[in-house]
C-alpha cells in the first residue's frame, strides 16, 4: 500500500498483530481476476475474523450469467467503519470472482468535497468516480490493486490531474500528476 506503510502498522497494531502475522495469514494467490481461497468459499468468512455482533454478516446466493448460482458474504470490519467487505464466489470452490470493499447500505451515501478531502481508507472506488467522473488515464490494474488518473477543478478554476491507487476497491493513496510541473511539489 505505497505510502501508507504507517498507518498500515498502527492498525495492526490496533489488531494485536504485526506484519509477520499478516503474511502468515494471507494464504490466497492472485490469479487475474480471481482471488484464490484457501477454503471453500462459504467458509472464507472465518478467515475475515469474528465479527462483533452476528448481524454483521449476511450471506446470499445470487444468480449468474450461466444459469448457477453464486454465493456473497459480507462483512463488516472493525478497522473499516461504514465500510463492508464482500466476497462473491461459488458454493464448495476456493475461488473468488468479486472482492471490494463498498460503502454500508445503513450508511447515508455523501461523496467527498474535493482534493483535499480524499483520505486514505475514507472512500471507495465508485465513490471518487461519481464525483470525479470517469478516470481519463488507466495506471496499474493487477486486482485487487488499481490505480487511476482524474481530473479536478481547483479554486481558481484551472483542470488538475492526480492518480488515486485502491487496493479491493477501498482507497489507499493519492497524489498530484508530476507531469503538472507546478503541481510537483504540492501535496493533498
Amino acid at each position: 500500500m505505497r505510502g501508507n506503510e504507517a498507518m498500515v502498522n498502527d492498525a495492526l497494531g490496533k489488531l494485536g498483530v504485526d506484519q509477520a502475522d499478516l503474511d502468515r495469514a494471507a494464504g490466497f494467490e492472485l490469479h487475474e481476476f480471481l482471488f484464490l481461497s484457501t477454503d471453500h468459499a462459504e467458509n472464507e468468512v472465518a478467515h475475515l475474523g469474528s465479527p462483533p455482533t452476528p448481524q454483521t454478516i449476511q450471506s446470499a446466493l445470487l444468480d449468474i450469467a450461466d444459469g448457477g448460482s453464486s454465493m456473497s458474504v459480507t462483512c463488516e470490519l472493525p478497522l473499516w467503519p461504514g465500510l463492508v467487505f464482500s466476497l462473491e464466489g461459488w458454493p464448495g470452490v476456493p475461488v473468488f470472482r468479486k472482492f471490494d470493499f463498498s460503502r454500508s447500505p445503513q450508511v447515508p451515501p455523501v461523496l467527498p468535497d474535493g482534493f483535499a478531502d480524499l483520505r486514505p481508507w475514507a472512500w471507495v472506488r465508485d465513490e471518487i468516480i461519481e464525483r470525479f467522473g470517469p478516470p481519463i488515464k488507466d495506471g496499474d490494474i493487477w486486482p485487487p490493486f488499481e490505480e487511476y488518473k482524474f481530473q479536478t477543478r481547483d479554486s481558481d478554476g484551472r483542470t488538475r490531474s492526480f492518480w488515486a491507487v485502491f487496493s479491493w476497491s477501498l482507497l489507499q493513496h493519492v497524489e498530484w500528476d508530476t507531469d503538472q510541473p507546478d503541481l510537483a511539489a504540492t501535496s493533498p
